[in-house]
């Protein structure tokens, strides 16, 4: 796409000289990170990578959020396709294994084959995570568990043996 130049030719037959510059239209994406439950934004510390291939081998540069934002921001993107990659995840989320491709050309901008759209000269899309579970405990008031340790060096092997007391 090219900026429209208008300009008048004289009678005089004058010339006029224009000069045409190629700039490079780049575009800024914003990874937004989501809880895959709650859809509710992760404001904490994670990375991102944008990666040349699909395999995520050859990394361009990583992007670290902050825990007040919940976004990263690659700026500045070429046409053509890159790859985005959670490099650490938030704190108590697992990792995630997506792989976003992200393709920008002369039709739009496309997260995996959807197109996305521009709002305030960013194109933002979201990216999940899923919350790591904890096990609940049980909370045992009239016993205490007693252990006994058995080491056995000769074959390394050990024995631990609990029981339950009540108090």
């Amino acid at each position: 796409m090219t900026e429209e130049i208008a300009f008048t030719v004289t009678e005089d037959k004058e010339t006029q000289r224009i000069e045409m510059k190629d700039m490079p239209i780049l575009k800024d994406i914003r990874v937004v990170k989501v809880d895959s439950k709650t859809k509710e934004i992760i404001k904490d510390k994670f990375t991102f990578g944008l990666y040349e291939d699909s395999e995520c081998t050859k990394l361009i540069k990583e992007v670290k959020a902050n825990k007040e934002d919940g976004f990263v921001t690659f700026e500045d993107l070429r046409y053509g396709t890159v790859y985005i990659k959670e490099l650490k995840s938030p704190k108590n989320y697992e990792l995630s294994n997506r792989v976003a491709k992200v393709e920008i050309n002369d039709k739009g901008v496309f997260v995996d084959g959807a197109e996305i759209q521009e709002e305030n000269e960013v194109y933002s899309f979201k990216f999940e995570n899923q919350k790591i579970e904890t096990p609940k405990t049980r909370r045992y008031e009239k016993y205490v568990i007693s252990c006994n340790y058995f080491y056995y060096f000769n074959n390394r092997t050990c024995s631990i043996s609990c029981y339950k007391i009540k108090k």
